[in-house]
């Protein structure tokens, strides 16, 4: 399976800087055949509709890259940028992150990257996540699964997402991650998670009490141990 993954940043500043993920589609299906071409179609609605939303937009309807030339941009690995006084626009192939990337500069940030991954079929494994979004300077997004285990598709992860039934001052929002089973067997964010369902399970504590919740996984689990 051959999927692509655009990672959205935006904000002014550290105190509401954000990142989420977000999965292409192409024919409504996860499996991407033709990754370049799916690109270049959602870089080119996305800067159709932020320029759109400014009072100056640096493009013209008549000079907004077309998705022809946004393939030809992408497949060369060549480099598109323009700006006036108010804000620019660069598109270009990020080596150091291995991501085909559409930046917006501003007084806010906007960037698009995407990146593509080819996950073995048996290996494809779907979590439910509960992001947090810029919870404190340094982590623009924290994400927690309640589960021990990825499911098989993506309808079933659906069913089992969970928003956390705590009070907290960071926005949130939960979707459904496509993760390779493989890889993740030694992540230690992945093992993290496990570990602090399973703990509160063995200890009989609901780790959505408030005496042991935290939205950080290693205060999380800590404080599940030591009630």
């Amino acid at each position: 399976m051959k999927i692509i993954t655009a990672l959205i940043t935006t904000g002014f500043d550290w105190h509401d800087m954000s990142d989420h993920k977000e999965y292409l589609k192409e024919d409504a299906s996860l499996d991407i055949k033709n990754p370049i071409r799916i690109i270049a179609q959602d870089m080119y609605e996305r800067i159709r509709k932020y320029n759109e939303n400014h009072e100056h937009p640096v493009l013209t309807e008549e000079n907004i890259p077309t998705v022809a030339s946004l393939i030809s941009i992408l497949e060369s690995r060549t480099k598109y940028e323009t700006s006036n006084e108010f804000y620019g626009l660069e598109v270009y192939y990020n080596k150091e992150q291995d991501a085909y990337t559409i930046d917006f500069w501003e007084q806010c940030t906007y960037t698009v990257s995407y990146y593509i991954t080819i996950i073995d079929d048996e290996n494809i494994m779907y979590v439910p996540i509960e992001e947090f979004l810029a919870p404190w300077k340094g982590a623009y997004t924290v994400e927690k699964a309640y589960v021990t285990d990825g499911f098989d598709t993506y309808e079933e992860a659906e069913k089992h997402i969970i928003k956390a039934p705590v009070q907290t001052y960071c926005s949130r929002r939960n979707y459904v991650a496509i993760m390779d089973r493989k890889i993740m067997a030694d992540n230690i964010w992945w093992t993290r998670q496990k570990e602090i369902v399973n703990s509160a399970k063995e200890k009989g504590i609901d780790l959505f009490d408030e005496k042991v919740w935290a939205i950080d996984g290693l205060r999380h689990l800590e404080n599940i141990k030591k009630a």
